[in-house]
């Protein structure tokens, strides 16, 4: 806990990223103006907008033209937030950590958070660009833990215990899962409460607080990237999630549909982002 409350502030570029969060008179100027100001950053930007998971047909030069052509905004400000924010977390040293894996959740998390967000029936409407960044971000706290405990995180990794769930074995080998390492990190780098809430709160469908239909709703989208990454689908997973939101299984099976043939791109995407 004190080495995650130790931590570096935010670079500039992310607490910029973060303060134009609430912005509705941003302009593409202005975010791309932002984003140049890292160049690494701009390379990754462009490089994604032009990943065969967009299908853009035109290549992407700039960060405004992939803000203008391809990703729009709020996606390209999300993804710029969500790449500065993970850069601190070198995990090279934890040998079981999957990072394809974690940047596929992450992507299609966030990407399924956005349509989940429209069938949401409650009194607590949650906007699209809100739970895709939730999404994005949901594990960054398991990057942490594998940046800064690699031997320990390595090993709780390779475990197969089917009786003991990640979050269990990780406060048997820390004292700290990574939905705490997350909580931590939200405060520490002061991200939004909605944000903050999902990375505490992501795993636990039968929460009740602020943001728990937020926090539902990244826990049903990570539940379902689960199952495209593992090309296993299992209802039975999803059940708690669907219960706290409202929905039923027919709600999400056409997504689960249009989802299946975009799951090549995405793991492409994955690695890309996985290997800058």
């Amino acid at each position: 806990m004190r080495q995650l409350q130790s931590l570096a502030p935010l670079p500039v570029v992310a607490q910029r990223l973060l303060a134009d969060l609430d912005r509705k008179d941003l302009s593409l100027g202005q975010l791309s103006e932002v984003i140049e100001m890292d160049p690494a950053l701009t390379a990754r930007i462009v490089g994604l907008a032009n990943s065969a998971y967009f299908a853009n047909r035109q290549p992407v030069y700039s960060v405004g033209d992939a803000v203008g052509r391809v990703l729009g905004l709020d996606m390209v400000r999300n993804l710029a937030l969500g790449i500065v924010l993970s850069g601190p977390f070198d995990t090279k040293a934890c040998r079981a950590f999957d990072a394809e894996r974690f940047w596929f959740t992450a992507m299609a998390t966030a990407t399924l958070s956005v349509p989940l967000s429209g069938l949401v029936r409650d009194r607590e409407p949650v906007a699209g660009e809100w739970a895709y960044l939730a999404g994005l971000l949901h594990e960054l706290g398991l990057l942490a833990l594998c940046a800064l405990f690699p031997a320990e995180m390595s090993r709780v990794l390779s475990q197969r215990e089917a009786d003991k769930p990640l979050a269990v074995r990780t406060r048997q080998a820390l004292g700290i899962d990574a939905m705490e390492a997350g909580a931590l990190l939200a405060r520490r780098w002061k991200l939004p409460e909605g944000v903050a809430v999902v990375m505490a709160h992501y795993d636990a469908p039968g929460y009740q607080g602020p943001h728990s239909q937020l926090s539902a709703l990244v826990g049903l989208a990570a539940c379902l990237a689960a199952s495209l990454h593992q090309s296993q689908d299992d209802p039975e997973l999803r059940r708690p999630w669907l219960l706290a939101l409202g929905l039923c299984e027919d709600d999400i099976t056409p997504l689960l549909h249009r989802s299946q043939p975009r799951v090549e791109s995405l793991q492409a995407l994955a690695r890309q982002l996985a290997h800058p």
